[in-house]
Formats: structure tokens, C-alpha cells, sequence
């Protein structure tokens, strides 16, 4: 019997389908790892994945965009990717690790161009409405995952939200942190919104426009640097601020918070 040297693989996130041409052994791991978002049909963007010896380089990903050939750069990874034909190929060291780092920055670069991002976020979906949790390393974003886990939690690290029409959408992720879960393939309107303090008491604080927008860029999960891919990402930052609930939310640790008390809006 003739052996697959060969095999294609299509993951979707936040609506956007990639598929991945690699060896056959390769595509067996990443298809275990990110199982509930793996999919069938027309990928969106396709790159053929090749081989990839380790170099000395930075840990911080290089990324620029010249007539709409986009290249990333890291020490164990190098895609070439033409943004035209969305086509490309992508050197990468054979390591989950190096693969999970290239799909966050590859699905941060193409959501930017379709009215999304992804944000450091935790998120949670229930009754077919979303919560995020936006925070930087050690804002509380996994102890506020666990206090809310009966609600369904989508991501406690990386979720994505996606522009559609008036509504924004939030979407889960295979990006997670300390809870380390493989995820689930979901995606709900978005509710609100919450910056989160601990207290000693639950409490909803409102929370002025312009303070909106800075604690939100602090928390968006982008590497280009270029002055249009920035232009879209603040738009997209002041179409968010002006049409959803954000505020900050006051809560004891180790205590679950009640689910009515998260989707009550003070109008």
C-alpha cells in the first residue's frame, strides 16, 4: 500500500478557515491538538509547511508587509505569504510549540483585515451571550475563568471578537493559558465587556470612553507594527467602544460570581 507522505488540514477560528498542506506524520499531531477546530471546505487561506532547522534569532516575532506579501519572522519559524492570492508557505521547526506561537500571529494579521482581533482576553458563553475578560499577564483573567467556569468558559488567555454588521461576535479559541484546555469551536454575541479589580465586594463600575479605548489597546493581540494595520485596529477599537457595554468589574477571589449579576446593564 502506498504511504501518505502528504495531507491536508483545515482549521477555522473566529470564521476564518486555514489550510495547512504538511506531512502526513505532522498533520496526525496538530489535528489531535486543535480537534474542535478542525473543519471541512473551502479554507480561506492556504500554506504549504515545510521543514525548518532552528536558527539563532530573536524570540519576538518580525513581521512586515511589502505589496501585499506579508512575512513573519521568528528564530524557529518563517512564512512567506501573499496576501492578494492568500497563499504562502510557512518554514516552521517541527514542535507544537512553535506551531501554536505562528497560528496566533497568523490569525491576528488576517482578523485585523476583516474587522476582528484577537485580544488578551478570558471569555466566557452562555444562553447565547458573551463575556469578556480583557487583562495583560496577571490581571486576574484565569482566577476569573475558574470562578466562572459553570458558565462555560471559551478561552482564559486569547479570545477572539469579530465585527458583523451593528453586532460584534466573540469567538473561542484553541489559545489558553493556565487551564490549558483545548477548547471548544464557539462564538456568541457580545454582552459586555469587563476590566477586572479585586475586591471585596462584587460591584459594575462605568467607565469613561477615553479610558475605554487605552485599557483595550493594551490588551489587543497584534505584532505589525505598520501605520495602516495600526489605522485598523483603532477603528476597530472605537466601533467597539461606542456600540458595547464596558466597565470594570469589582470581585472577591475564590467565590463564583452570579450569572445574573454579570448580564445586568444599568441603562
Amino acid at each position: 500500500m502506498r504511504q501518505k507522505t502528504n495531507s491536508r488540514l483545515t482549521l477555522s477560528i473566529a470564521g476564518i478557515r486555514c489550510c495547512f498542506i504538511l506531512p502526513y506524520t505532522r498533520a496526525i499531531k496538530i489535528r489531535k491538538r486543535y480537534s474542535s477546530f478542525t473543519c471541512h471546505g473551502r479554507p480561506n487561506a492556504v500554506l504549504t509547511i515545510r521543514s525548518f532547522t532552528r536558527k539563532k534569532g530573536p524570540m519576538i516575532p518580525c513581521l512586515s508587509e511589502h505589496k501585499m506579501i506579508l512575512t513573519i519572522r521568528r528564530f524557529d519559524f518563517i512564512c512567506i505569504f501573499n496576501m492578494s492570492l492568500m497563499r504562502g508557505t510557512l518554514d516552521i521547526a517541527d514542535n507544537r510549540y512553535s506551531f501554536d506561537s505562528f497560528l496566533r500571529i497568523l490569525y491576528s494579521s488576517l482578523l485585523i483585515r476583516k474587522q476582528g482581533c484577537l485580544m488578551h482576553a478570558a471569555g466566557i458563553i452562555r444562553d447565547n451571550m458573551a463575556i469578556v475578560f480583557p487583562g495583560v499577564s496577571g490581571s486576574g483573567k484565569t482566577t476569573i475563568s475558574r470562578a466562572c467556569k459553570r458558565y462555560g468558559v471559551i478561552s482564559d488567555e486569547i479570545v477572539a471578537i469579530r465585527q458583523r454588521g451593528k453586532t460584534f461576535v466573540v469567538h473561542s479559541t484553541p489559545f489558553w493559558g493556565e487551564m490549558k484546555s483545548t477548547g471548544k469551536n464557539k462564538a456568541a454575541p457580545l454582552k459586555i465587556i469587563y476590566f477586572l479589580c479585586k475586591s471585596g465586594t462584587f460591584s459594575i463600575t462605568e467607565m469613561e470612553r477615553p479610558e475605554k479605548m487605552v485599557q483595550l489597546a493594551r490588551c489587543l493581540f497584534m505584532f505589525e507594527k505598520e501605520p495602516l494595520a495600526t489605522t485598523r485596529a483603532m477603528t476597530l477599537l472605537a466601533r467597539l467602544t461606542s456600540s458595547a457595554h464596558v466597565k470594570t468589574l469589582g470581585f472577591p477571589r475564590n467565590r463564583t460570581i452570579p450569572w445574573p449579576f454579570l448580564i445586568q446593564q444599568k441603562q
